[in-house]
């Protein structure tokens, strides 16, 4: 009679391929457990079960992760190991132009207004001008934050809120040890768009998510919301509220970078976040003003031709709101 394999086997061996690969990565016990699937520490016990051995040697016999050895970049000579790895997520689609409030346009009504037009482009405005929407940019993710073990990023997409499609976000926690997609989901507003997300987390895995919101009934405003890999994304907070739609060269036909009276309506490119300590330092585009035709066209010492007190430029008048926020 031939007897049943054993349940358990000797851990040395095995744990011997564990740590030359770890050596070779340059990994702590704490990030090994995790890319093999043990939880978070490894148990060296001097026997372990046949099962767990198995899974082990299945998982060394895998790619690389995709920061191997990264300890090494604090060396005279670095040998960081870089790997792709595809995750699936939740869809995404490149978003719809973000209606913002009606309210002033100077620029849009000097443009409109022959002699007005004239002091600014030297001739007449061919088109006729309008207050358009803001660029949401497209697919791209602007930028990922390396945090607490994990990799957390955010894009624009198109989000279907109460049946109306807006502008909204989609983030990202991801373990690039394990490969994994942590969490995920989606941040929309009510009759709202959020445009441009920037990602800033602390050394304790609390962070804030900055953005745009613009809609029918928000001028363009600095926004953001708590980000953690527990809880996902909490509610959206107001840093700072519009005070004006977006009146810049941007929304109009006779500034088309093409040439052809099509719009390109520029937003939302200076948005950032960076952690400091238990807080973080948060950047995103909103207007900062308003002001009259009347306004706009006074040419006093204190408020020279086209500048509303000194509040904008001729040709634009966005602002970047800078915020502390305690997390």
């Amino acid at each position: 009679m031939t007897a049943a394999p054993s349940s358990f086997v000797p851990s040395a061996p095995v744990w011997a391929l564990v740590r030359r690969r770890q050596r070779a990565w340059g990994y702590t016990n704490h990030d090994m457990a995790r890319w093999l699937g043990l939880g978070s520490s490894i148990d060296t016990a001097p026997m372990m079960s046949r099962r767990v051995a198995e899974h082990i040697l299945r998982r060394l016999c895998e790619p690389a992760p995709a920061t191997a050895n990264t300890a090494s970049l604090n060396t005279a000579t670095p040998a960081l190991s870089l790997s792709n790895v595809i995750l699936t997520v939740n869809p995404y689609s490149i978003p719809p132009k973000a209606v913002q409030k009606q309210g002033s346009t100077p620029l849009i009504k000097c443009l409109n207004t022959p002699s007005c037009a004239t002091l600014i482009l030297g001739a007449p405005d061919p088109f006729t001008e309008a207050e358009g929407p803001l660029d949401t940019n497209d697919t791209r993710m602007q930028q990922v934050t390396y945090a607490a073990g994990k990799l957390w990023g955010a894009l624009d997409t198109t989000l279907t809120v109460n049946n109306v499609n807006e502008a909204g976000i989609e983030w990202f926690i991801v373990d690039p040890v394990a490969s994994t997609v942590i969490k995920q989901g989606y941040l929309g507003g009510n009759n709202a768009n959020l445009t441009y997300p920037a990602i800033g987390v602390t050394t304790s895995g609390n962070g804030v998510m900055a953005f745009t919101l613009v809609g029918p009934n928000d001028f363009p405003s600095a926004a953001y919301a708590s980000i953690d890999a527990q809880n996902g994304v909490g509610p959206i907070n107001i840093a700072a509220a519009g005070l004006g739609p977006q009146d810049g060269f941007t929304e109009t036909k006779i500034f088309s970078p093409t040439g052809n009276g099509v719009p390109r309506p520029r937003w939302g490119d200076y948005g950032a976040a960076v952690p400091v300590g238990n807080t973080v330092w948060i950047a995103s585009e909103y207007i900062g003003q308003t002001c009259t035709f009347r306004q706009y066209t006074t040419n006093t010492p204190t408020s020279p031709l086209f500048s509303c007190n000194m509040t904008r430029t001729a040709l634009a008048n966005w602002y970047t709101r800078i915020s502390q926020v305690q997390v």
